[in-house]
């Protein structure tokens, strides 16, 4: 893949990547809500972690369909909470 494949795409890229992110946050605070704490750093790197790597992927899959991607994150044991 050449910057010239990644530049034609990188608008729907940007806004893709971009709702991912919100949704990752989203999702930490909604999590924290139900378990009635307030979201720290750590809930949000978590949720980064489980829920953004496998957008990311979706993401990269879907807008370069003929390539083949890896993504993945560690995570620590204490998360939400």
């Amino acid at each position: 893949m050449r910057a010239g494949d990644i530049n034609k795409v990188a608008p729907i890229l940007s806004l893709l990547i971009h709702n991912a992110i919100v949704s990752s946050v989203q999702f930490a605070v909604t999590k924290c809500r139900t378990l009635s704490n307030r979201p720290q750093e750590p809930d949000f790197i978590a949720s980064l972690t489980i829920n953004f790597s496998a957008d990311l992927f979706n993401i990269l899959k879907a807008v370069f369909s003929k390539s083949k991607f890896s993504v993945t994150g560690v995570l620590s044991s204490k998360t939400f909470g």
